[in-house]
């Protein structure tokens, strides 16, 4: 999928340019954002009286409270799973390695097509796309 998206972002940015390419990721980005945000609105928590859990739904001034037990509870949970953080933050160390290999990437597409880099790239992340696939 990664090959894929990256292979239409370099015709993205080989038909209309890079700032065109920024602007539809940005827009994913933020329907992303209001799609959480709704969710959000809608959350429960778990609440204890008396013995009897029910799920309510936070009022106005216990949201910012809510927020942080949300954290503590989340990190807690974390450190009695150590496997769910691992496979929760490979992402982000996967993305930082990746991301190095990747500028290599683009400086040897660069050297073998120096003009016309943007469709070459996307080309050759197309190819890798169909070799995996």
């Amino acid at each position: 999928m990664l090959a894929l998206g990256s292979f239409f972002g370099g015709v993205v940015v080989e038909l209309f340019g890079p700032k065109a390419c920024f602007c539809i990721d940005a827009s994913c980005f933020f329907i992303s954002n209001m799609f959480l945000y709704a969710l959000r609105s809608q959350m429960a928590y778990r609440k204890e009286v008396d013995g009897v859990t029910t799920y309510v739904a936070p009022s106005e001034h216990e949201k910012g409270e809510l927020s942080y037990s949300a954290l503590k509870q989340g990190w807690k949970y974390f450190s009695d799973n150590p496997a769910v953080f691992i496979m929760c933050f490979s992402k982000a160390t996967d993305s930082i390695v990746y991301g190095t290999s990747e500028v290599a990437n683009i400086r040897i597409v660069e050297t073998m097509f120096p003009h016309d880099v943007s469709i070459h790239l996307g080309l050759t992340y197309l190819v890798y796309a169909l070799l995996l696939s």
